[in-house]
């Protein structure tokens, strides 16, 4: 092993091409970043050594690699290797942990973090630190005179600063390898320097450090690492084990074949190994591709290695090694994607291809004004369909997005299950979230076709053509500089012919198989059953079909509110059916249908929802009905109703008699509202980024798109459109089953709850829902403290008091809030399931009150809190499950008034003990955990205690020292009590 730098070959080199002045600066720059790197075991006790050794181990192996050709490197080249090999680790120094609390990036590492909760213990530093450590390099070379004087923060050589370079450069390594691009724009017009090819061997070499000469048998056991104790030692575990294992490297530099050798002592060890070596050679392909691409001064006289030989890894121990493990077979797999297993309808690939279109169109709008370009809009997107002259049915999308390059095409256009838009490449930080997440839309083609044509154009590359034959077979790649003798794209105008796309964007065309389709279609139809209020224009044969957002401004039904009344004849049937007598056409019966427009826009523009509400406003004469109206005996109900098979609104009234007697009188009128004009017959829809969502939506929409009033006496109509992070939760087809997220249902219903108080409903409505989520689930503490809408809730009048008035948090203060419809929304897997006001009823009394329930389930306030306060259940329970009860029903573990069933006693000895114990239970019997919080679901008391108390026996035979014989006892009497 090299003892210091200036016994390596670089050294030397760049010493004979560079003057004293420039040697002693860098000598100086290197010899101060020594001292820095041995701090690193500071924070990293149990990691592989980051300190001058592994330094000088990637100098070592950038000079394998280079062999003959390492006298090619330029001065300015080789100072940033030196330099870079010393500083891409110095992030990794930390002398004082909560320094990093003021570090621009801990805010973002927070809201991406589940396990930060306000603690700054070691894991946390040491993962905020490992993922950001090539960032904050940036405060040691430049916020700091550790390393860098101010006569030093500026070297050029060949007029490039080498400082500022060798700083990105050792950034990168931690970076994606397409990032590796961006050295482009120092690269010398002459082909002197080369920078994109320092940062290909920085990676490599630095990835290839990976032998025993960097860890020590001492170390991993005066380090404690044969017994880990927490997930950060099992890490450092797995890492020293594979090191400790491992010979390293050598090369062959002739035949460019890279020879790794290891002794695995374990199975596992052997595997992390191998998996390893895997991500060395994905690694290798992935710089090897760029280095053919840009390194034009170095591709013609050096090549990479070609391939790694793990041939030299041979276990010494009683087990045969193998790559013994489940396995798919493809052509199954690739059946089993395209099939009705996922769509039930083949025509969905025109969605999958449209959303395509509009991610890539959208993406490329918000790159370009992340650059400044503000007025920057999408092309529209065109589809078209032809017969070709042999007769074969064809169609086409051109959108004019971002484009691909080859590196995307083979890295998700082409991965089955993989996502652009859910990767490391897709840039996060920009605010755009795509439509498409699973990365196997493109398959849906192959439900109707067998043949894809792509061509494609990512800004700054080449064009590039892709072509399908069929779902099984190879794909043909052809790049316009190399390939120049090609067939044209196919296109419906034969006179205008286009090999390569010359503007950025995708043109993707496929053939009908008319053998796999069991009926015709009408292209255009399909887009229009899936184009909902686009934010990219689209366009059918270059005319524009659907809705763009822009149009979602105006109402789709009614541009002003309008007043229906019903005439004579239907009033006269109506008192006919109630029997009234002595008529009065003028005074006895009065019925109106109020319809109104309503729009409602989120603070940021990213929801809008657009409605029609019918209320229904109605008089009749009681005191001349012949039977005294009362719910004893004799039923009246008058509702709005849609009548979805028929697809048009009825006004139903319904007169039922419990009297047997009686029973005779029973009737319905039913009256159909076309004729007065109500013909809307559109259903409610949901829409993401401009595509409706599911393709049989009013089935459910009463499931999860909620009418917002009481009784039946209103209906309302919604398009709800959504952008952007606001995506409903999906399945894997996208139409099935559909839900939201704790952000979007607490932003959408937040504005449905402002238009019912600012027009006084509050009295009116069961609840202020527009969406909620289908099925139970988890809300976290932090997706909640993390809701901006969260001081707005605050502010809502949805606390029903026992007066009957509604107030806001804000306004409360020593005031019972009676828990109004039900109490199920107290339990937490009922949150979901609940009513929207209710759950946030639950929310703020939860972070910003202390008070208590009584017997019959009203709770009263104690306290109010300007911030939100801890709540010691956060991480394992729903907000809610737990409550305080008042003194005299303290021995309660959870109170049942009338059919309603309320959170858990929180002072209870078992909810003590279960508080207490969440974390082991989670831990190691997450099943037995989850069943006793779902326990408390049952309505049924009986079968509630008796499952309670044999899960609790079932855990007490698995770990008998997890709960107290008190604790069973407590629950054998309220099992026996019920």
């Amino acid at each position: 092993m090299i003892s210091n730098y200036s016994n390596t070959k670089l050294w030397d080199l760049f010493k004979s091409k560079t003057d004293e002045t420039i040697q002693g600066k860098i000598k100086s720059i290197l010899d101060d970043s020594i001292p820095l790197l041995k701090q690193i075991v500071r924070v990293f006790p149990t990691y592989t050594n980051h300190d001058e050794e592994h330094s000088l181990k990637i100098l070592e192996n950038i000079e394998m690699l280079l062999g003959d050709s390492i006298d090619k490197l330029s001065d300015s080249e080789l100072s940033v290797i030196l330099l870079s090999a010393y500083w891409h680790d110095l992030g990794m120094v930390c002398n004082d942990k909560e320094e990093i609390k003021s570090e621009e990036w801990f805010d973002e590492y927070i809201k991406k973090s589940y396990k930060y909760d306000g603690t700054l213990n070691q894991e946390i530093v040491s993962e905020y630190i490992r993922l950001n450590h090539h960032k904050r390099l940036e405060k040691y070379l430049y916020d700091t005179s550790n390393i860098l004087n101010e006569s030093e923060k500026d070297l050029f050589i060949n007029e490039h600063d080498v400082i500022d370079i060798a700083y990105k450069v050792s950034m990168s390594h931690n970076e994606n390898t397409k990032d590796l691009e961006k050295f482009k724009e120092y690269q010398s017009n002459d082909n002197q320097d080369d920078f994109i090819f320092c940062a290909i061997l920085l990676r490599l070499a630095d990835i290839m450090d990976f032998d025993n000469e960097r860890t020590s048998n001492s170390s991993y056991k005066f380090l404690g690492l044969e017994n880990p104790t927490n997930s950060e030692n099992q890490f450092s575990q797995k890492e020293w084990k594979k090191h400790l294992d491992s010979l390293g490297f050598t090369y062959d530099y002739e035949k460019k074949i890279l020879f790794f050798k290891a002794i695995p002592k374990e199975p596992d060890t052997e595997f992390y190994i191998r998996e390893f070596v895997k991500i060395i050679e994905d690694e290798l392909n992935k710089c090897t591709q760029l280095f053919s691409s840009h390194c034009h001064k170095w591709r013609d006289i050096f090549k990479l290695p070609y391939e790694i030989d793990t041939s030299g890894i041979n276990s010494k121990s009683s087990y045969k090694f193998g790559d013994y493990k489940f396995s798919f077979d493809n052509n199954q797999v690739l059946d089993l994607l395209t099939g009705n297993n996922i769509y039930s309808n083949p025509m969905i690939f025109v969605r999958e291809l449209l959303q395509n279109s509009i991610d890539a169109s959208l993406y490329r709008e918000s790159l370009e004004k992340e650059k400044g370009k503000n007025d920057f809009r999408s092309e529209p997107i065109n589809v078209t369909d032809w017969y070709d002259k042999d007769g074969n049915y064809w169609i086409r999308f051109d959108d004019y997005g971002l484009g691909m390059d080859e590196y995307i095409l083979l890295n998700y256009f082409t991965k089955i299950g993989k996502s652009f838009y859910e990767s490391k490449d897709f840039n996060k930080e920009i605010g755009f979230k795509a439509i498409s997440r699973f990365g196997i839309g493109i398959l849906s083609c192959f439900m109707v076709a067998n043949r894809i044509e792509v061509n494609t154009k990512k800004e700054g590359e080449e064009a590039i053509r892709f072509s399908i034959k069929s779902l099984y077979s190879y794909f043909v790649t052809q790049l316009e500089k190399t390939h120049k003798n090609i067939t044209p794209f196919p296109s419906h105008d034969d006179s205008n012919v286009e090999k390569y796309r010359k503007e950025i964007g995708t043109s993707i065309a496929i053939q009908i198989d008319f053998n796999k389709l069991n009926r015709w279609f009408e292209i255009k139809k399909e887009l229009l059953r899936h184009i909902f209020y686009s934010p990219i224009e689209i366009k059918y044969k270059n005319e524009k079909i659907g809705t763009t957002i822009d149009e979602l401004e105006k109402n789709p039904w009614i541009e002003k509110e309008i007043i229906i009344e019903l005439n004579e004849e239907d009033r006269r049937n109506i008192a006919r059916l109630l029997n009234i007598s002595n008529y009065d056409s003028e005074k006895d019966i009065r019925v109106a249908f109020k319809i109104s427009p309503i729009k409602l826009v989120s603070n940021d523009s990213k929801i809008i929802v657009q409605m029609l509400m019918i209320k229904l406003d109605e008089y009749y004469a009681d005191y001349k009905i012949h039977m005294v109206v009362s719910s004893d005996y004799f039923t009246f109900q008058s509702r709005v109703h849609f009548n979805s098979l028929e697809k048009k609104f009825e006004f139903i009234i319904e007169v039922k008699y419990d009297r047997p007697k009686e029973r005779h009188n029973n009737g319905t009128y039913k009256i159909d509202l076309e004729k007065y004009g109500i013909s809307f017959t559109d259903k409610s829809k949901v829409g993401h980024n401009g595509i409706y969502i599911g393709e049989d939506f009013s089935n459910v929409f009463n499931e999860r798109v909620m009418n917002f009033i009481t009784n039946d006496k209103n209906y309302a109509i919604a398009n709800i459109y959504l952008s952007n992070e606001f995506r409903p939760s999906l399945d894997i087809s996208r139409s099935k089953e559909i839900n939201f997220d704790y952000k979007t249902i607490s932003t959408v219903n937040l504005m449905m709850s402002k238009f019912i108080t600012k027009d006084n409903l509050t009295k009116k409505t069961y609840d202020c829902s527009l969406i909620r989520n289908r099925f139970g689930g988890f809300i976290s503490y932090a997706e909640i403290l993390n809701d901006k809408n969260l001081e707005e809730w605050k502010e809502e009048k949805i606390f029903l008091l026992e007066n009957g008035n509604y107030q806001s948090l804000k306004n409360l203060l020593n005031k019972n809030i009676k828990n109004y419809p039900r109490i199920d929304h107290f339990n937490v897997d009922y949150i979901y399931k609940s009513h929207t006001r209710q759950m946030f009823v639950l929310i703020l009394v939860n972070l910003f009150t202390d008070g208590y329930l009584d017997e019959k389930g009203f709770y009263y306030v104690e306290k109010i809190y300007e911030q939100p306060k801890g709540i010691n259940a956060e991480k394992y329970f729903n907000v809610g499950f737990f409550l305080k009860y008042e003194v005299s029903i303290k021995n309660k573990l959870q109170l049942k008034y009338k059919h309603e069933y309320f959170s858990l006693n929180i002072e209870h000895p078992f909810s003590k003990w279960f508080l207490k114990n969440a974390k082991v239970l989670n831990d190691n019997y997450k099943g037995i955990f989850e069943d006793i919080k779902n326990t408390f679901n049952n309505h049924h008391q009986n079968e509630k205690f008796e499952k309670l108390y044999s899960l609790l026996r079932l855990l007490q035979k698995l770990k008998p020292n997890i709960i107290d014989v008190e604790i069973i006892k407590s629950i054998e009497v309220l099992k026996k009590d019920n």
